[in-house]
């Protein structure tokens, strides 16, 4: 699978986000620029070598909002890390492939239903590794502003329909 291939599917994994549009303008070889429809912000999809990728959303004043590292070898497209601000921007917040997972399986509605379901399931945990992913996906997304967590639970989403 070529580079604009695997970039295509990365830059999937955010179109629920808002219209993105490549920008042949912005793009070169290794950097795909998407600019949102109503110019509310961009995706990047920077290729730093031949298998690992960054994904970068921005707001409208160009300022990073998130982003994603990925190990994209050849049809496989891993994700190693997500980072996002925190809810004061204060901060980075990062969530590991196995929280992402977490966040997966039991996101309920919004921010508070998803935190609320996590906590829940606490108690019928009996595996400690597990517990501890649950406790810390269920702390990390609570120092996600509303939004943010919109977000990352719709390319969450996303990345695992494909």
């Amino acid at each position: 699978m070529d580079i604009r291939h695997r970039t295509e599917i990365l830059a999937g994994y955010y179109s629920g986000l808002n219209d993105f549009r490549w920008s042949e303008k912005y793009s070169r070889s290794d950097q795909f620029v998407y600019v949102a429809a109503d110019q509310s912000g961009w995706l990047v999809v920077d290729w730093k070598t031949k298998d690992r990728v960054q994904v970068r959303l921005t707001d409208k004043d160009g300022l990073v909002t998130a982003w994603d590292n990925y190990l994209a070898d050849g049809t496989d497209i891993q994700l190693l890390e997500a980072v996002r601000r925190s809810e004061y921007g204060r901060e980075h917040v990062t969530f590991t492939p196995e929280e992402i997972k977490m966040l997966h399986q039991f996101k309920y509605g919004e921010k508070k239903g998803t935190i609320s379901m996590l906590t829940d399931i606490l108690p019928v945990i009996k595996d400690r590794q597990t517990r501890e992913i649950a406790e810390n996906t269920a702390e990390k997304i609570g120092r996600l502003a509303e939004n943010d967590f919109k977000n990352l639970a719709e390319a969450t989403k996303k990345r695992f329909e494909d």
